[in-house]
């Protein structure tokens, strides 16, 4: 399996990055080619990310980095994110009492 040519969204903490896995440099590592997302963050063109960098999740267990096979999948990915949900959060229970 090659991540190659895949886009990505990585999430980094109040912000996040995207950009598109570009090539593989070894067998465990890729360089990536990263987006400008935030007008005055500077950015390093291109990094190169482990494997396991890919798989790493935060503290919750939530998956850090989400892959996508188009820049138009990406895009209507954080697109959704940046929404706002119309629907307030509720407490809903689940035991009678």
């Amino acid at each position: 399996m090659t991540l190659t040519g895949l886009f990505f969204y990585k999430e980094c903490g109040e912000h996040y990055r995207t950009g598109e896995i570009f090539r593989q440099v070894h067998s465990d590592a890729y360089l990536v080619l990263l987006d400008k997302v935030i007008p005055d963050m500077p950015i390093e063109p291109s990094v190169i990310y482990l494997i396991s960098d890919f798989w790493s999740t935060d503290k919750d267990d939530n998956p850090i980095f989400n892959f996508f096979d188009t820049r138009e999948d990406l895009t209507a990915w954080v697109t959704w994110l940046e929404t706002p949900s119309e629907k307030k959060p509720s407490v809903v229970n689940l035991v009678k009492g």
